[in-house]
This record gives C-alpha cells, structure tokens and sequence, in this order.
C-alpha cells in the first residue's frame, strides 16, 4: 500500500506544473520599468515576475528591416501566465537619444528611428488581448546613458505614450497608458537557437 502511495504522489508530481523546480523563462537580463499612470509597471501583478532582454534581428514578415535590434520586457501573473508585453524595436546599440514612433506591422523604414508597440494577453498567457500604439506628438523618447560594446550591456531612460489601437478579449487597462520616468538596463543576448524538428 505505502508503495502505490509513493507511486501516485510521484505521477502527481511529473504531471502538475506545480512540482517543476523553475518555472520561470530563463531568458532574462536586467529590468525595465517605469511609472504608468503613476503606478509602478513592474507592480501590476502580486507575487509575479518579469523578464527583459535585448536581442538582434533579421529581416523577417513583421519587421522587414535588413537588421535589428529589440528590448522586450514582459510581465507575469502570480500564475505564472504572460500578461503584458512591452517591445523597442529597432535600438541603436550606442549612447545616444531617439525619437520613438509607432510599429506598423510588416513595415520598415531603415531612416526611422526606434519602433515601440505594447499589448498584452489573455486566457493562460498564448492568447492576444489589446494592442497599443505609440501616440504621435507626445515625449517619446528612449536615451541609452550607457553601452558597454564588449558586454553589450546597456543602460538608460526612457518615456513612452501609448492608445489602445485594437480592443482585444479581456480588456483590463486604460485606453491610455502613460510610460514616465522609465530606466532599463539590460544586455543584447545571443540570438535563439534553432529548434530541433519534432519527430515521432
């Protein structure tokens, strides 16, 4: 008896998320935060996390530049579900200020400057809820203070407008979303590795 005991606590364990001994994505460096309409970002959800990385690009169907690079920073529940995801697309890794404006999906100019786009998710993290827009005309602005060429480390500033352009399924936030006051720092890490073909 003791050992079927054993036995049905250990299939519990491999078949629960509950029992993984890191449920957290590895892939993070650094943070990224700021005020947003006056509430700390990185605070919206209790007992949460967050990651933030910068990572190079290639040419691609949502952002046709010949290269790139992007700092995404994202938020989980205390579920351990993705809920909101904050994107600079197309950073000049050197010290410098840049004008951010709107991300158009499948669009690039290589003379614009940084692209930004925020939206976040709904159900257990995979599914699309509202996507924001840079608003045109505010203090958009991403400053990098600092960039260590060797490390690729960079940190800085930054502040950010953004309008709900399409109301997804579980609206939660405001329709604007006012980015003050905000720092990162953060690293430029490897590009992913290829996945292995799934086989049978």
């Amino acid at each position: 008896m003791k050992a079927i005991n054993i036995l049905v606590i250990l299939l519990t364990c491999i078949l629960s998320d509950s029992c993984q001994e890191n449920p957290m994505p590895r892939i993070s460096y650094g943070f990224l935060n700021a005020e947003v309409n006056g509430k700390q970002w990185n605070k919206t959800y209790n007992n949460a996390y967050q990651t933030t990385y910068a990572r190079d690009g290639t040419y691609g169907s949502a952002i046709p530049c010949d290269t790139y690079t992007k700092l995404s920073s994202q938020l989980y529940n205390e579920d351990s579900y993705l809920r909101q995801t904050f994107l600079l697309i197309k950073l000049h890794p050197e010290k410098g200020r840049y004008k951010i404006v709107p991300f158009v999906n499948g669009y690039c100019d290589e003379k614009d400057p940084v692209y930004a786009n925020f939206h976040t998710w709904t159900s257990d993290g995979d599914v699309l809820g509202d996507n924001y827009t840079v608003l045109p005309g505010a203090n958009n602005f991403f400053e990098i203070e600092h960039y260590n060429p060797e490390t690729r480390e960079m940190k800085g500033k930054f502040e950010v407008t953004f309008v709900l352009e399409r109301q997804g399924w579980g609206h939660v936030l405001a329709d604007t979303l006012r980015f003050k006051n905000g720092r990162f720092h953060t690293k430029i890490i490897p590009p992913a590795k290829p996945r292995a073909p799934f086989r049978l």
